[in-house]
């Protein structure tokens, strides 16, 4: 193991079966070519920090997500990053991005905060979770139906899409 930099790496995702990008606490992407072996600083603009990311099904998008909240996106595997909704969560936080096809993701976190794509990132919706807790996942089965999981033993379900929630 090689120590890289002085704050956290959130999240590592690979890009191919060499090629793969880590998630800084500062905002940053590093990018290994060598299957990790070695690192280099790869792009930034995330200034909120990261602390969770995802690619699209195709890899032409991806998602990340800061400690407050705050959204960004990213058309060049994390060479630079968009801000595209300004975070409304409270600090510390958990967030989790999850992709149901190419267009449709969502974002869960704080607060019961969940928040719907339909653009591939471009604008989000906020939606009602029906709860003030933290969520910490969500998995959608259809781009309908899915199923939620936050403190407190919350399990919460959606038939339409995320749009109304229901506890379990």
């Amino acid at each position: 193991w090689a120590h890289q930099q002085e704050e956290s790496f959130n999240d590592v995702l690979w890009i191919s079966e060499q090629s793969a990008i880590a998630l800084h606490a500062a905002g940053d992407t590093w990018r290994s070519d060598d299957g990790g072996l070695n690192w280099d600083w790869y792009g930034g603009g995330a200034y909120g920090g990261l602390v969770d990311g995802e690619f699209s099904p195709d890899h032409s998008v991806l998602l990340g997500v800061s400690m407050n909240g705050t959204i960004y996106r990213s058309t060049d595997e994390g060479g630079w990053w968009e801000e595209v909704l300004t975070g409304l969560g409270t600090l510390p936080a958990e967030w989790n991005i999850r992709w149901y096809d190419n267009e449709i993701a969502h974002v869960v976190g704080a607060g019961g905060f969940v928040f719907r794509t339909e653009d591939s990132g471009v604008t989000w919706r906020q939606l009602s979770s029906g709860t003030a807790a933290q969520i910490n996942a969500l998995q959608m089965r259809t781009d309908r139906f899915g199923l939620a999981v936050g403190h407190g033993g919350y399990l919460l379900r959606t038939t339409d899409g995320g749009r109304m929630w229901s506890a379990q």
